[in-house]
């Protein structure tokens, strides 16, 4: 989305007309949107912090990932491709420690492709489920040390690179068809990152990267040549089970946040954000009390306080957080900035209506943008 400069006018004018940018101990009356719109020119004020925005669930994640890019886009005449590794989500791995069971490829991959932008300082936004907190990890140089930047003419070992993948929890397989595989024949390596639509295909001339090409696995043709393509671990432990369990893991994500740079924390709804941290440490120790009492229990289960974050760790981080809050609150008592926004009316095919909304706006002398997936 390359914005016009008429419209990244409009969205400056506006961030600073509702006072989107005020400082002090958080908004309120806040929309999910303007809390979109609040992150995004919190990241345009001062491009060099990454960003983390916490929100109550998983659920929210993408909705507001995408709105962030959108308005970030707006702002500054980001590309779409662009946007697309500034802006991440980062979803909370979605199983339960105790039952034996390996988060999705989708969700360990995004997880670990959140925390290597932040670690690396390459993410302006990183939106984070309040469970997504929780787990203790490896130090961020750990999972930067299982990621490379492969450009083309780049001198790399094509064995080096296949060790590499493997390590970052990609499968051996000839030929690749599904995300998350590998293969290395000869001079060439084909990889199928989770987070690509294409696999990818590198062509070496001894240990010199002659092509990077998106490819159709289908037809073996290409798609796309690139430039430079980035590998990325699809999970972030080195632990064979890609479970929670590798008590080498000292780290956490406010870790990564202030990996590179001086990162910022908002939290959108923090009751919300501490209710849903409160009900995963219940399951997580109730899992933990009934795997204890099984007879196939190992020896030494490991319990929850070495696999997540305490409350003493991560309580006072998220107290010191710029708050997000949909309610209006006692500014006086909060000390935090009112911003009015409404939310969007759905107007569910009645066309007439929402001419007749329009008219009304723009006697009003708001300023109306309409905003389409596509110019068709």
């Amino acid at each position: 989305m390359s914005s016009s400069l008429a419209l990244r006018s409009l969205f400056k004018a506006l961030v600073t007309a509702d006072g989107l940018t005020t400082r002090g101990p958080g908004l309120h009356g806040l929309t999910l949107q303007a809390k979109a719109l609040a992150a995004a020119a919190a990241s345009h004020e001062q491009p060099g912090d990454p960003v983390l925005l916490v929100v109550p669930t998983d659920a929210e994640l993408e909705a507001v990932a995408g709105d962030i890019r959108f308005f970030l886009g707006a702002i500054e005449g980001l590309s779409d491709s662009a946007l697309g590794n500034l802006v991440l989500p980062l979803p909370s791995l979605q199983v339960d420690p105790y039952r034996a069971l390996a988060p999705h490829m989708r969700v360990s991959s995004a997880r670990a492709r959140a925390l290597l932008a932040l670690a690396t300082g390459r993410a302006r936004v990183v939106v984070a489920s309040a469970p997504a907190l929780l787990p203790k990890l490896p130090e961020p140089a750990a999972l930067v040390a299982r990621s490379l930047g492969v450009r083309v003419d780049a001198d790399i070992d094509p064995q080096s690179l296949a060790a590499l993948l493997a390590d970052g929890g990609y499968d051996r397989h000839d030929p690749v068809e599904q995300h998350g595989e590998f293969c290395l024949r000869g001079g060439i390596l084909d990889v199928y990152p989770p987070n690509e639509l294409w696999p990818i295909r590198i062509e070496f001339m001894g240990d010199m990267v002659e092509s990077i090409r998106r490819f159709d696995p289908d037809t073996q043709r290409s798609v796309e040549s690139l430039d430079q393509f980035m590998v990325v671990p699809v999970r972030e432990s080195t632990d064979p089970a890609d479970l929670p369990v590798d008590l080498q893991r000292a780290a956490t994500v406010f870790d990564y946040l202030a990996a590179r740079k001086s990162g910022r924390l908002f939290v959108s709804e923090s009751d919300e954000v501490a209710s849903a941290i409160d009900r995963v440490r219940s399951q997580v120790k109730a899992s933990f009390d009934e795997a204890s009492t099984r007879s196939d229990a190992p020896a030494a289960l490991v319990p929850p306080e070495a696999l997540f974050m305490s409350n003493a760790e991560l309580t006072p981080r998220l107290a010191r957080a710029i708050r997000f809050s949909s309610l209006d609150v006692d500014a006086s008592a909060t000390g935090m900035t009112h911003v009015p926004t409404q939310p969007i009316a759905h107007f569910r095919g009645r066309v007439a209506d929402w001419v007749a909304e329009l008219r009304e706006r723009t006697a009003a002398g708001d300023a109306i943008v309409f905003v389409a997936h596509t110019a068709g």
